[in-house]
């Protein structure tokens, strides 16, 4: 059988068994794609964000298209929230939501809350599964680092919009006592931000 009837019955199915459009998928509860940071956070705080994370992207010789800026989570949900905007935008305009969730050496726990919320997605949601992912944290080159992650697009091809949901385990040598902690992700991007990814 063909991908492409494949991919066809996949959307036939997805339409049947859910009712929620990609674009309700929802992370935080006051900004969505499209809004600008600048409704919830200080021009000041977002450009101190912006440069710590560039000077990090500059170490691993990352593209700074994009950036991924982080805040304190106020909700029991997640730890933290990330966005992905263009550094050089004035508007700090998002393409990108994270909720995050910090799970140190727990990342059987992290594993058993990534597969229930597969499961809760494929269920609610009209997508389907694009690819997934379990091996060695790409951003750890000694192979003692682990990452797990399902990535889900739309059938409705104009939402232009990406879900992805992973675990990171890192090893203690690369951790700092900001960066490369252990931890729970969930992700809703634009396909522009999933383009970015790919060239990185």
């Amino acid at each position: 059988m063909s991908k492409i009837i494949l991919f066809f019955i996949a959307i036939l199915f997805s339409f049947a068994s859910s009712s929620k459009s990609i674009s309700q998928y929802e992370i935080h509860d006051k900004l969505k794609i499209g809004d600008s940071l600048l409704k919830q956070y200080s021009e000041k705080n977002i450009n101190l964000q912006v440069k710590r994370n560039l000077d990090f992207y500059s170490i691993y010789g990352m593209d700074s298209t994009f950036v991924e800026v982080f805040f304190k989570s106020n909700i029991f949900l997640y730890d933290a929230f990330a966005f992905y905007i263009k550094p050089k935008d004035p508007a700090f305009i998002i393409y990108g939501i994270g909720g995050i969730k910090e799970y140190p050496d727990k990342f059987t726990k992290c594993l058993e809350l990534l597969e229930s919320e597969n499961k809760r997605i494929t269920k609610e949601f009209r997508v389907i599964l694009w690819d997934s992912y379990y091996g060695e944290h790409p951003i750890d080159p000694s192979g003692k680092s682990f990452n797990k992650s399902y990535s889900f697009i739309s059938v409705i091809q104009s939402d232009n919009l990406t879900i992805d949901i992973e675990c990171s385990d890192f090893d203690k040598s690369v951790q700092t006592e900001t960066d490369n902690r252990d931890f729970y992700g969930t992700y809703i991007y634009t396909d522009e931000v999933y383009d970015w990814f790919l060239v990185e």
